[in-house]
Formats: C-alpha cells, sequence, structure tokens
C-alpha cells in the first residue's frame, strides 16, 4: 500500500449546453483552480493499482474583464471588472492504474471517477477603479445548484522512487462532470471540465 500528499494545479472550464452558447463563450472563460488531499493505493498485481483518497478542489470559470458602459446619469466609479465563479468541493476519487512500465521509473494510463461534495460556491468580483488599483468583493451564491456530483477522470503519468520508500509522481489529468452543476431548468446546463498537472510524493509500505 502506498499513501501520498498531492497538489494538482488545473486550468477549469465549462460547457454549455443549449442556446446562447456561442454568445456566452465570447464572454466567458476557464480559470486556474486547484486539488489537494491525500490519495491511499493498493497494487493489486504488477500491472494494476486501485487508488482512493479524499481531496479538497477548488473549480470555477469567470468572464473576461470588460469595461463599464454607463447606461444611466449616475457616475460609476469603476472602469472595468470581471466576475468568477468560485466552487469548493470534497471529491472521493476511485480509479485503476494500467502499469504499462514498471522499472526503473513506472509509466501509467488511469481512468476512473470522483464522488464530488460541493461545500461552497461563490461569486468574486474584482474591480478595477478609475483612480486605479483593485477592489475584491466575495459574495456567496443564493443557489449552489448541485450539492452531490459525479466526474470522470483520465490521467497517464510517471513513478519514481528516489528514495527508499519515498516515489515521487507527475501525472496530467482530465476531468469532467457527469451531471450538469445547476439545476434548474433553465436556458442553459454547465458541465465544469478541468486539464491540469498532479505533482505528490508517495511513502510505500513494504
Amino acid at each position: 500500500m502506498t499513501v501520498d500528499t498531492r497538489l494538482t494545479l488545473l486550468y477549469n472550464f465549462y460547457i454549455y449546453i443549449q442556446s446562447f452558447l456561442n454568445e456566452l463563450n465570447e464572454y466567458e472563460r476557464g480559470k486556474f483552480g486547484y486539488t489537494t488531499g491525500l490519495t491511499f493505493s493498493w497494487l493489486i498485481s504488477r500491472r494494476f493499482t486501485l487508488e482512493t483518497g479524499a481531496w479538497f478542489s477548488n473549480k470555477g470559470y469567470s468572464m473576461r474583464f470588460a469595461d463599464f458602459v454607463n447606461s444611466t446619469s449616475e457616475v460609476l466609479p469603476y472602469e472595468k471588472g470581471n466576475l468568477r465563479y468560485i466552487y469548493g468541493y470534497i471529491d472521493i476519487p476511485l480509479k485503476l492504474n494500467v502499469n504499462i512500465i514498471t522499472k526503473p521509473v513506472k509509466v501509467f494510463v488511469s481512468a476512473g471517477m470522483t464522488a464530488d461534495f460541493c461545500l461552497y460556491a461563490k461569486y468574486r468580483f474584482l474591480l478595477v477603479p478609475k483612480g486605479g488599483g483593485k477592489e475584491n468583493y466575495y459574495v456567496n451564491m443564493d443557489d449552489k445548484g448541485r450539492t452531490f456530483n459525479l466526474s470522470a477522470m483520465g490521467s497517464a503519468g510517471i513513478e519514481y522512487e528516489f528514495l527508499k520508500h519515498f516515489c515521487f509522481r507527475f501525472e496530467p489529468m482530465f476531468m469532467m462532470n457527469v451531471m450538469p452543476v445547476n439545476l434548474y431548468d433553465g436556458e442553459f446546463k454547465v458541465y465544469l471540465w478541468s486539464l491540469g498537472g498532479n505533482a505528490g510524493i508517495f511513502y510505500l509500505f513494504k
């Protein structure tokens, strides 16, 4: 059995299904996020490894910076700003690694699922005043959407035992929601997906 602590840097995207797709994609884009936590691995055989654990993930997407257009007689104090949608999750992964090469450096491919439990959903407003500088405001979403979701994931990576009982792993990873984040029956459905790289240190129980 092995145990690792990890940090995964992800670039989070979204997919809008149904109407307004082109219009929304013009104004919105991905954002950087991260995943950190513990992973437990069991070597089933020389070729197969089963993994589970507990991760905390920061996910979401953002609107690009836009100039404010004053449509009223009121004088606006800001020149431009952007909006980020931020979601915090506890993820419980279950995935199978297939070891293609085992020595001296292990090379593997992997596929699996995560059970995602939403802790919070927030808006972050980043505003640029006319006098310069930046201002941040965080506001909780009235409806954080689906509190439980599933995500499919796939990856490929390498592992190297650099000390006795200690192994370094680097693992590019792709993840995507199985169900939409939003619950309501509106004009669109939102699916989050991420592309990033996981780096971690494993402790090997031999």
